[in-house]
């Protein structure tokens, strides 16, 4: 909530400058009818196209926004928004990084709250905020269920970070799981 809070009022600080205060110092070049460098003219048009149009575009991204939010009620469309955030650059890893975080913490807390594996797989499943990562820890949990080893399981949607992975398949060999779950949360945290 205070990245957000900041950055809204940063947007806000910053549209004020640009529409009331680079009005008053424009007015100053001008009287000095000097050629100003390119950044100044940039930002000059930039300020000019806020206070016309500003109003406009503060309702053109309310709409975008009700839209976007009306559009991701759609599983589908959801399931691929997610996909998207996972391949960008830094968006992806910061996504990839505060899910698993949350999924291994959690299932650390379970299986050392002595909660059978396969119960607390889909618990800690049901944690995970994003699509693909949620389906790949279903599917893994089904795996488990047929027999196969946790780390396998769920490096196999290779929607994890390798590290992570590693920890857990070390963890479930060497019987301290819980152990390497929380140390898996604490890196990714």
């Amino acid at each position: 909530l205070y990245p957000i809070v900041l950055t809204v009022m940063c947007l806000g600080i910053v549209s004020g400058l640009l529409v009331y205060v680079v009005p008053k110092v424009v007015e100053v070049f001008e009287s000095a009818k000097g050629k100003l460098p390119l950044m100044t003219r940039v930002l000059i048009a930039f300020s000019d196209f806020l206070r016309d149009y500003g109003l406009w575009l503060v309702v053109a991204l309310v709409l975008g926004g009700f839209g976007f939010a009306r559009w991701l009620r759609n599983p589908d469309a959801r399931r691929r928004f997610h996909a998207v955030l996972l391949t960008l650059p830094l968006v992806g890893r910061v996504v990839r990084g505060f899910n698993t975080a949350r999924f291994t913490r959690t299932f650390s807390i379970l299986t050392g709250s002595a909660v059978p594996v396969l119960e607390a797989l889909r618990i800690a499943g049901q944690v995970v905020s994003n699509v693909p990562m949620r389906e790949a820890v279903e599917a893994a949990a089904q795996r488990v269920r047929e027999g196969a080893p946790i780390g396998r399981s769920l490096g196999q949607s290779k929607v994890f970070p390798p590290m992570t992975i590693h920890l857990i398949s070390s963890g479930e060999s060497s019987g301290k799981l819980e152990d390497m779950l929380e140390r898996a949360a604490v890196s990714q945290e």
